[in-house]
């Protein structure tokens, strides 16, 4: 199925539909092409929600985007809580040279974000209640200019973008200026505001693309300062995976944490809309189960040990590398555990996924074996294992910059 946008493709207006099997609707306009269909492309698609309820996701276009972030910029006036996740072109780059370095995992990011560009984000509205919009669109998918000619990417990523659905020739020809939202984002009352809720799963580099975008500029090089920028431009946020990490050790994907909690998925997996909208979904799930709602979370203790933390970055927030402060702790703990698993020889480095919980302080080799989550770099000397799409030059400006290429993260 086309899953490309054009202009409009509300819920009124004279639309029919066709609803397709597997529960998704596509809307078409009375002369029987497809609803806003410049160039002949699905602007919105309606699926079938376990409940019964048909669930918008609307495809966003260059041609499209101001009449859509208008309506965003009512909409979360009265549906705060914003879920989001993004498309990528995948991970390029690894740094090479001191592996135990404590900021490892963000110069991955940094220096990947900085190179290539995003292709999707999606957005999921909702209110304190759990309650989607009742008129209209909950999901927004913004399609973003991506040339495979010319943009860098790996392929694996992109093959994988490709087979759920993700037209690239729609990307080419009427993708999103990255520069364009960046400015309409700025004015459209989601950033800079402590009154709307970021939502997210395992999101350092969908924020990273973010901070990127709404600063046009590189990333920093520490750290410390993309958290300042990060809560600058979000001042509440909550990542998923650190939330159900530090309850009780989870350290799956959304997938399977969705499957746990008996969440359906709505859309096809691996797009934006989709995954923001599923992202959501579990996020209402999490607050219910382990906190009593989403009140109940969004106050006092629970507020200030979970809001603003990534998984997996920032030293003292997951205790992958460091402990002290924050919602990580055990420090001492954790760092002995991470050298006691360095001393095992087919351990290059520890807990990729980080410990933040008692499994740290567990001395079996065995409960280690399972426990661990062991980084897989890129050969030594800053060697590439093709994991990226790149001329001779590139490469030999990349080796020079100390990096190497890495095959694509399963960021979960």
């Amino acid at each position: 199925m086309d899953t490309g946008g054009g202009g409009g493709g509300g819920v009124d207006g004279g639309l029919a539909s066709d609803e397709r099997p597997g529960g998704t609707r596509l809307d078409f306009a009375s002369n029987g092409q497809p609803a806003g269909g410049a160039e002949g492309t699905v602007a919105s698609e309606k699926h079938r929600a376990p409940d019964g309820r048909l669930v918008e996701i609307r495809n966003v276009w260059a041609d499209n985007l101001e009449t859509e972030m208008v309506i965003i910029r009512e909409l979360v006036e009265d549906y705060p809580y914003v879920a989001m996740d993004t498309e990528f072109p995948g991970v390029v780059a690894r740094p090479v040279g001191d592996f135990n370095q404590p900021d490892f995992q963000y110069q991955t990011l940094r220096c990947n974000v900085d190179m290539l560009k995003m292709i999707q984000l999606g957005l999921s509205f909702a209110n304190e209640k759990g309650e989607l919009p009742e008129d209209g669109c909950c999901t927004w998918q913004f399609n973003f200019a991506f040339n495979l000619s010319e943009d860098m990417y790996a392929h694996d990523s992109i093959q994988l973008l490709k087979n759920s659905g993700i037209d690239f020739q729609g990307h080419e020809r009427r993708g999103i200026d990255l520069q364009d939202f960046g400015e309409l984002l700025m004015t459209s009352g989601l950033v800079l505001l402590p009154n709307v809720t970021w939502l997210s799963f395992h999101s350092g580099y969908d924020f990273g693309y973010l901070i990127k975008l709404l600063t046009c500029s590189n990333l920093p090089t520490q750290e410390s300062d993309f958290f300042d920028l990060l809560q600058l431009y979000f001042p509440k946020i909550y990542d998923i995976k650190y939330l159900v990490s530090s309850q009780d050790g989870f350290h799956g994907g959304l997938n399977k944490l969705a499957d746990d909690l008996k969440v359906e998925r709505i859309g096809p997996m691996h797009q934006a809309g989709s995954d923001s909208l599923l992202t959501e979904q579990v996020f209402l799930k999490v607050a219910d189960v382990y906190f009593n709602g989403v009140a109940n979370l969004d106050q006092g203790k629970s507020r200030g040990k979970f809001a603003g933390q990534l998984y997996g970055y920032g030293g003292n927030q997951t205790g992958i590398y460091s402990g002290g402060g924050g919602g990580g702790g055990g420090g001492g703990k954790q760092r002995r555990h991470r050298d006691r698993c360095r001393r095992r020889r087919k351990h290059r480095h520890c807990c990729r996924d980080g410990h933040n919980n008692r499994r740290c302080d567990r001395s079996n080799r065995g409960q280690c074996n399972r426990h661990c989550r062991c980084l897989r770099f890129v050969g030594g000397g800053g060697g590439f294992d093709g994991g990226g799409d790149r001329g001779a030059g590139e490469r030999r400006q990349l080796l020079r910059g100390g990096f190497g290429y890495g095959q694509p993260d399963d960021l979960g």
